[in-house]
């Protein structure tokens, strides 16, 4: 009845290395749990540091980081899928053999209903959940001076969005609410930019005309580049020197700027990536298969 602990499972073959080694695994594994409970909360582990006396025990360190390993694959696997990346990977390769070049933006963060489980409870939340998504080359307009999507002082990008998408962005980090709000009352049934080349565009895209009572999705300019300081003091963003120049993106429906944010990398990276089949020194368009 004082029994504090128990190891079940022996036989006469048993020796002190099998408990050893049990006592080992045991450890990895309840650390595996651990990452797994972090991960399911939308905390994953970036990175794994172990110290103390046992750190030092090759095998045992060895073991935690393979099962932390394969947490992480299954992890990487389920938001690749989860994300859209194989889709927007798909297209982006069609893309590549068709267009003098391709591309591809993220992570897009979208607003999705998950089950969670809380207090014992199944719940549905909405989680923003990272994306990727193929922009087509007839959505990209780089500034005059770029090479790549990051060289450039600025890249637009034209991305349509439904409302509900859209709805679905209210308190997300960047986006503003009364601006969103306003897109959805001013253009209940879309909205469009209708650039030269559109037509010409849905003909070879071989689109159909839009059915009575469809609601056209609401033509979203994405600015991704650099923007004085008092301009953006001006615009509501607070930046520490109104002379420098910050990188930033900006989303606008209709000359309404619905999400206004500083680039959170530090290097200046632009969530927009391309290639082309044969690249052209010099250019930022390159060369297609076709």
């Amino acid at each position: 009845p004082d029994a504090r602990a128990a190891i079940s499972g022996m036989t006469f073959a048993t020796r002190r290395a099998h408990i050893v080694r049990a006592a080992l695994e045991a450890m990895a594994l309840q650390t595996h749990d651990l990452a797994t409970a972090f991960a399911g909360d939308g905390a994953a582990w970036e990175t794994l540091r172990i110290d103390g006396g046992m750190s030092a025990n090759d095998w045992m360190a060895q073991d935690l980081a393979d099962k932390a390993n394969q947490n992480m694959e299954r992890l990487i696997e389920d938001q690749l899928m989860e994300g859209n990346w194989r889709n927007a990977f798909g297209a982006f390769i069609d893309d590549l053999s068709v267009f003098p070049t391709a591309f591809l933006r993220g992570p897009v963060f979208v607003n999705t209903k998950k089950a969670v489980w809380e207090e014992n409870k199944l719940v549905v939340r909405s989680q923003p959940v990272p994306f990727v998504m193929r922009v087509s080359p007839f959505d990209v307009f780089p500034s005059p001076d770029s090479t790549t999507t990051q060289d450039g002082k600025y890249m637009i990008t034209r991305q349509r969005m439904l409302g509900e998408r859209l709805h679905a962005c209210i308190g997300m980090f960047g986006f503003r609410e009364e601006a969103i709000r306003r897109v959805l009352n001013d253009f209940p049934t879309g909205y469009a930019e209708n650039l030269q080349f559109d037509q010409a565009r849905d003909r070879i895209e071989t689109k159909e005309e839009a059915l009575i009572g469809y609601t056209t999705p609401l033509d979203t300019i994405v600015y991704n580049g650099q923007i004085d300081g008092q301009t953006l003091i001006d615009g509501g963003l607070l930046v520490p020197d109104p002379q420098a120049f910050y990188e930033v993106e900006v989303w606008t429906i209709a000359n309404i700027t619905v999400k206004a944010v500083l680039n959170p990398y530090e290097t200046g990276r632009r969530p927009i990536y391309s290639t082309s089949w044969v690249k052209v020194p010099g250019s930022f368009w390159g060369d297609s298969i076709i």
